[in-house]
């Protein structure tokens, strides 16, 4: 048995979540896979989880832009 453990190799066995996803987050822009992304309860857009804001835990998930605009709209 060979034991080479190239890189070559080793990116043949790269999990699928550890790879760039093809979809990207509306805030950031990073490519993300589509089971990681949340969508925001707003206005429906993809958010991944370092961006959006879920409103102290109680589900309504909101991008960046969203969260701005109820913040402004309160004050």
């Amino acid at each position: 048995m060979d034991d080479d453990n190239s890189a070559g190799t080793a990116s043949r066995y790269l999990s699928w979540w550890l790879s760039p996803g093809s979809e990207s987050c509306c805030a950031c822009e990073a490519p993300v896979h589509a089971e990681a992304l949340a969508y925001c309860t707003a206005c429906d857009r993809s958010v991944c989880m370092l961006c959006y804001d879920d409103k102290a835990g109680h589900g309504i998930i909101l991008c960046p832009d969203c969260r701005r605009e109820q913040t402004e709209g309160s004050i």
